[in-house]
């Protein structure tokens, strides 16, 4: 009989160690799902501005291009200094909100999880 009770015992505790385990593995996978979510949603934000500040000039390019049927006058006309300068001081800042952002959850999260392992 002690044997059997030994037996269920560290079956008990082996039992514990995998939900324990399992929980945490949900929890790592959660967290890793939210941070690429947050990152994901900074980049399309920055995807999107860059292509709302300079998608209007390539579409006037194009129409002038289509009725002028002109060879001299299909040249591609490169973006000016100014717009490109917006589309990548618009893309830093974002990322760097990005990068705010991320690095608060990722220091939440961690003081979660201190506090959730002290009690």
């Amino acid at each position: 009989m002690p044997r059997k009770e030994e037996l269920q015992n560290a079956n008990e505790k082996f039992k514990n160690a995998l939900e324990s385990q399992l929980d945490e593995m949900k929890n790592n996978l959660d967290k890793v799902g939210k941070t690429a979510l947050i990152v994901a949603g900074g980049l399309l934000g920055a995807y999107l501005l860059s292509n709302a500040i300079s998608g209007s000039s390539k579409k006037k390019n194009k129409k002038e291009g289509k009725e002028k049927k002109s060879k001299a006058r299909s040249v591609i006309i490169k973006e000016n200094l100014l717009s490109s300068t917006l589309k990548e001081q618009a893309i830093i800042f974002l990322l760097g909100i990005a990068a705010e952002r991320l690095t608060s959850f990722l220091k939440d999260l961690d003081n979660k999880t201190d506090t959730d392992e002290e009690k």
